[in-house]
């Protein structure tokens, strides 16, 4: 470690008020989570259905403060007919072949979207590194094609790990079949959850993403993204301007029907580098 380095931790260190060097970080054992996170962490993985369903009232309206557009859908046929309305309603005119970005996950597999969008000449582009569209080249030339693709796409599908809904905020992290970028690129982003994947505040995140049994196996992956509505700013004279720097429009279906819920951190693979 050199000298400007070692100064820079130190100051860290003062202004936290720890005094010993700062070994590496290591997970404690799973059954050391202090009372309060096991308090916690069984509040959410008990909570009825009214509870989750306030939730869900409580992320529709701060969902329409922040240009969020919240979508409660009863089952994955309703979802699949909204998918397709936001499509048709953003899609680009002319087209000029640009299309869709999707997630490879187990709630976008069920919504069948090729056959939903049969009758529309919008095509989907491949966001993962084992499409069987890419199955004949070598990995740097599949991450060159999609990361090729990213301009084209108008829309990008997603799921999420959890949504907060006193700040409406998704939690994503990256995964394999899940790059970051099918987030941040293109022009629209949607997003599909599960009921109970709305969590209250941070509090219940932050327990969540520390103490969670499955969590503390797997880690966090790579990326970590917090996306609250669309990306906007006000540099310009105060005026809101969105899609400056990510989508300048952002959709979340909510799953209402379905069946149980599936865990919460019940992945379609274990996080790794994505694609981007």
């Amino acid at each position: 470690m050199n000298d400007p380095e070692s100064a820079f931790l130190g100051r860290v260190r003062k202004a936290l008020g720890k005094h010993t060097p700062m070994g590496p970080m290591t997970p404690e054992p799973e059954d050391t989570a202090p009372e309060k996170a096991r308090i916690t962490l069984d509040r959410i993985a008990n909570r009825e259905k009214k509870d989750q369903r306030e939730l869900l009232e409580r992320l529709v309206e701060e969902g329409r403060s922040i240009n969020l557009q919240v979508h409660p859908v009863r089952g994955f046929g309703e979802a699949a007919e909204t998918i397709r309305e936001i499509a048709v309603e953003n899609r680009p005119r002319p087209t000029s072949g640009r299309g869709i970005l999707c997630w490879r996950h187990p709630l976008i597999d069920r919504l069948d979207l090729m056959k939903a969008f049969a009758d529309q000449d919008i095509p989907f582009f491949p966001a993962d590194l084992r499409d069987p569209a890419l199955a004949d080249l070598p990995e740097d030339e599949r991450r060159d094609r999609i990361r090729g693709v990213l301009d084209q796409a108008f829309m990008g599908i997603t799921s999420a790990d959890f949504c907060v809904a006193y700040s409406a905020t998704l939690v994503l992290r990256s995964r394999a079949g899940q790059p970051r970028a099918v987030s941040l690129a293109p022009d629209v982003h949607v997003a599909i959850i599960e009921l109970g994947q709305i969590l209250a505040d941070f509090d219940e995140l932050y327990t969540i993403l520390e103490w969670h049994p499955e969590i503390r196996r797997e880690g966090l992956g790579p990326n970590l993204t917090f996306i609250t509505g669309p990306s906007k700013t006000a540099d310009i004279e105060l005026h809101i301007v969105y899609g400056v720097h990510g989508p300048r429009k952002v959709h979340l279906l909510v799953l209402t029907e379905t069946d149980p819920p599936r865990n919460l951190t019940e992945t379609s693979e274990p996080p790794v580098r994505d694609a981007t």
